[in-house]
C-alpha cells in the first residue's frame, strides 16, 4: 500500500494521512520557530523551549538536538490537552443528564466548603462524593477506549493466546470499565460505586489507574489529569447549575450522549443551560 498512488480507488485515505502529518508537523514546528525567532530578537519570555534552546546554544556539544527539544515540547503540550478537555466535557454532559448526582455533589460542597470561597485541594478528602463523580466520569465515559498501542518485547502467552515478539497489543480499556463482573450495572452512571460500603457506597474497584493505561506507556500525567479534573469539577459545581435547555413549551430537552470519531472519545457538541447558583456564586466564579 505504501507504494500505490493515492488516486487509486480506496486509497484516498493516503491524502488524509499526509494532511494529518503536515498538521502534526506544523503543531510542533510553528510555535518552536516562533520561540527561536523571539530568542534571536532577545525578546523571548522564559519557557521550556527557550530554556533548552539557551542551554543548547551555550553548550553546542550537548546530546540533545533541536529536533528533540521541539518534539518533547510538542508532546508535553498535546499529551494531555485533548484527553483533559474530553474528560471535562464529558463531566459537564453527565452532570446535565444526572441532576440527582449533581445536586448531591453540590450539597456536599455547600456543607464542607460553604459559599464564601471555592474548593481547594485541601478539601478533597472531605468531598468523597465529588471525587466519586469524577471517577465515575472517567469510567463511564472512557476517554481513551483503547489506550495506546504496546509492543510485545518477547514471546508471551495470555490464556490461550500466543503473542509473538514484536506484536502490537491494544487493551480494551472501555471493555474493562464496562465489565459487569467488575462493575454492577456498568452502563448506568453511579458515582456511589466508588464510595466505601461503610459510607453507604458499593465499594467497587477504583478505575484509576486502569483508565490511564498500563505498563511503560501508562499516562505519565495521570495524577495531574485526575487532580485537574477534580478541581475543575469541584469549582464548577460550587458556583454553577448545569441543566438541559427547555423548548418553547418549557419542557426540558436533554442532550444526546454521543461520542465523536477518533481514538479519543469526546462528546459531540451539545447544548445545555449553565447558570450561576446565586448572586454570590456569580461573584465568586469571577474571582
Amino acid at each position: 500500500v505504501r507504494y500505490l498512488p493515492s488516486w487509486l480507488p480506496g486509497l484516498g485515505f493516503k491524502k488524509q494521512a499526509l494532511q494529518w502529518r503536515k498538521d502534526l508537523d506544523d503543531l510542533a514546528s510553528i510555535p518552536f520557530n516562533a520561540v527561536k525567532a523571539a530568542l534571536a530578537a532577545e525578546d523571548a519570555p522564559d519557557s521550556y523551549v527557550a530554556s533548552h534552546l539557551r542551554s543548547h546554544t551555550s553548550k553546542p556539544n550537548t546530546d540533545t538536538s533541536e529536533e528533540e527539544i521541539m518534539w518533547s515540547a510538542a508532546s508535553l503540550y498535546t499529551g494531555g490537552s485533548d484527553t483533559t478537555i474530553a474528560g471535562l466535557t464529558a463531566f459537564v454532559l453527565l452532570m446535565c443528564l444526572h441532576r440527582d448526582a449533581q445536586k448531591r455533589a453540590q450539597e456536599e460542597i455547600d456543607k464542607v466548603v460553604g459559599s464564601d470561597r471555592l474548593p481547594t485541594f485541601a478539601d478533597m478528602a472531605d468531598l468523597p462524593y465529588v471525587g466519586a463523580c469524577v471517577k465515575e466520569t472517567l469510567r463511564y465515559w472512557t476517554v481513551a477506549p483503547l489506550g495506546l498501542p504496546h509492543r510485545a518485547m518477547e514471546d508471551a502467552q495470555y490464556h490461550d493466546y500466543d503473542i509473538p515478539a514484536g506484536s502490537t497489543v491494544l487493551a480494551n480499556i472501555w471493555g474493562i470499565m464496562h465489565d459487569e463482573t467488575i462493575y454492577s450495572d456498568p452502563f448506568t452512571f453511579k458515582p456511589e460505586r466508588f464510595l466505601p460500603k461503610a459510607a453507604g457506597g458499593l465499594g467497587e474497584p477504583d478505575c484509576v489507574p486502569t483508565v490511564f493505561g498500563y505498563g511503560r506507556r501508562i499516562c505519565p500525567g495521570m495524577h495531574l489529569a485526575e487532580s485537574s479534573l477534580w478541581m475543575y469539577a469541584a469549582c464548577m459545581l460550587a458556583v454553577l447549575d448545569i441543566a438541559p435547555v427547555r423548548d418553547e413549551s418549557g419542557k426540558e430537552t436533554p442532550p444526546n450522549a454521543e461520542a465523536g470519531p477518533g481514538i479519543i472519545s469526546i462528546p459531540k457538541p451539545f447544548v445545555c443551560d449553565i447558570t450561576a447558583r446565586s448572586v454570590a456564586s456569580a461573584v465568586l466564579g469571577t474571582q
